[in-house]
């Protein structure tokens, strides 16, 4: 019900907005745009959900601690801002928190 952005490195640091899970992959909309497939394995260009996602990373990837691709980079400089509606919010009885 909202989105996170996250503060990664792809080159150099840059925000992108997560937007949703599926199996061991993320979703997220990333504003550099690419229009070649990536190298790395497992990261795939997203091309029928132009609102939403145009790229799957693995979560993997995100909880690199260095600076590879979509990296969240070390722990104690990581910055992720959650985003919702209010009237969809997840209470605290609901939601399980996660901590990268």
């Amino acid at each position: 019900g909202g989105a996170v952005v996250l503060w990664v490195h792809y080159g150099t640091w840059h925000y992108v907005t997560l937007t949703g899970a599926c199996g061991g992959s993320v979703e997220l909309f990333d504003p550099y745009y690419r229009k070649q497939s990536f190298k790395q394995k497992g990261i795939e260009l997203v091309k029928d959900k132009p609102f939403t996602a145009n790229r799957s990373v693995p979560f993997s990837y995100l909880d690199s601690t260095g600076k590879t691709i979509y990296a969240l980079g070390p722990v104690k400089d990581r910055a992720a801002v959650i985003l919702y509606n209010t009237t969809t919010r997840k209470t605290a009885e609901q939601t399980i928190e996660y901590f990268l």
